[in-house]
């Protein structure tokens, strides 16, 4: 529904109501396609899928949007690797994996402005000349992704390559090499703990004669 939006307000004279359309290259966003990628798992998702198809179609979309059910994870990359921007929409996601992935990929994610996506993941980080760069964009309403969409897909490249590469950065805190090293600090901490209440229990046990 939000790409669709987008698209009426770059075909449009005038801008429906509570989108932004401020420095809209209509041109770019006429030439973007939607691409709905994952997998089909039993018959709900099959009858999800379906009425996804039937969606588009309804709102005129249907020969912009591409849905792909059943890629292979090289496939996968391959797409993110290409990708401007991943749209994510779960409301109150606890993590948002996801979102990480696109980051990582380097597509700038526009998120839901909830859970994780909202409290860790699309924050805007430090550069080192003191400056905060945003790494994505936080949506809640049908609008508001329209206009994010639009604020992406418009972007000059210089300006979208900073944001891009402003999530990889911010990506990387998710690595699996940080992982480690966050539980080993973390342990550490408690086998510390641990150690010395021994140590201090071992001293009232056995106090010092001398």
């Amino acid at each position: 529904e939000a790409y669709a939006l987008a698209r009426r307000a770059a075909a449009a004279e005038a801008p429906p109501a509570g989108v932004r359309v401020e420095g809209m290259d209509r041109q770019a966003i006429l030439r973007s396609r939607l691409v709905l990628a994952g997998s089909c798992r039993h018959e709900e998702d099959r009858a999800r899928l379906q009425a996804l198809r039937e969606q588009a179609a309804h709102m005129g979309i249907a020969h912009y949007v591409d849905f792909e059910p059943e890629l292979k994870y090289p496939e996968v990359v391959e797409l993110l690797g290409g990708a401007v921007a991943g749209l994510h929409t779960m409301l109150d996601e606890h993590f948002g994996i996801t979102v990480v992935e696109y980051m990582a990929a380097g597509a700038i994610p526009i998120a839901h402005a909830s859970g994780g996506p909202k409290a860790d993941i699309v924050r805007d980080i430090t550069n080192e000349d003191g400056t905060t760069q945003r790494t994505g964009l936080l949506a809640t309403t049908v609008e508001e992704y329209a206009s994010a969409i639009i604020e992406v897909l418009s972007m000059k490249d210089a300006d979208r390559e900073r944001m891009s590469e402003a999530a990889r950065r911010q990506a990387a805190r998710f690595s699996q090499e940080n992982f480690d090293a966050s539980l080993n600090d973390a342990m550490g901490s408690f086998i510390e703990y641990f150690n010395e209440m021994a140590r201090r229990q071992s001293a009232d046990e056995h106090p010092d004669d001398s």
